[in-house]
């Protein structure tokens, strides 16, 4: 059975994940401020990695089903994890970021995938978006903004969305398949 808003045991399933998800973060980030401190030996005296270089560094070390951000969408009540992997077990911890797609700040386009009606439901209010809606990634490197320039509805096998440039692209299931 499926209640209005989502499924309610995979519901309380992501919930208690969330938690180990917040904290994995969390060390994600302050691991990442310690690796790339100011250095003397092979660059100017306090020269940082550029954020593809970090970017790039994350998405070689990071395993799949682990946190590598946080996803914010003010006008639909988004704020959660982004893990890597948009596979099944992958998307049951919250939204996914496609592993063939960059990671905010490398200049391509970036894919995250996610659940309309279960497993908290994180995109179940996506086709509520509207032209010019600020999307926020905040990645342990960063913070990246990106504004809302369409909404549809496409096929399963379009991929050609996801090679279209330097951009976010989210997906899910359409409304009608929920």
């Amino acid at each position: 059975m499926t209640v209005t808003w989502q499924e309610p045991i995979s519901a309380l399933y992501t919930l208690y994940q969330r938690a180990a998800l917040e904290e994995e973060l969390g060390g994600l980030e302050g691991e990442e401020q310690a690796a790339f401190k100011p250095v003397k030996s092979g660059r100017k005296s306090g020269q940082r990695a550029s954020v593809k270089q970090r970017a790039q560094r994350l998405k070689r070390r990071v395993a799949v089903a682990s946190p590598i951000g946080r996803l914010e969408i003010d006008r639909i009540g988004v704020d959660v994890p982004i893990v890597q992997g948009a596979d099944l077990s992958s998307l049951r911890l919250g939204p996914g970021h496609y592993r063939g797609t960059d990671l905010p700040g490398e200049g391509g386009t970036v894919g995250i995938s996610g659940h309309r009606i279960s497993f908290s439901a994180p995109f179940r209010h996506l086709d509520k978006l509207k032209r010019g809606d600020p999307i926020t990634v905040k990645m342990p490197y960063g913070r990246f903004t990106y504004e809302v320039a369409a909404t549809g509805i496409e096929t399963p096998d379009a991929v050609n969305v996801l090679d279209a440039g330097d951009q976010l692209v989210l997906t899910a299931c359409p409304p009608s398949q929920r």
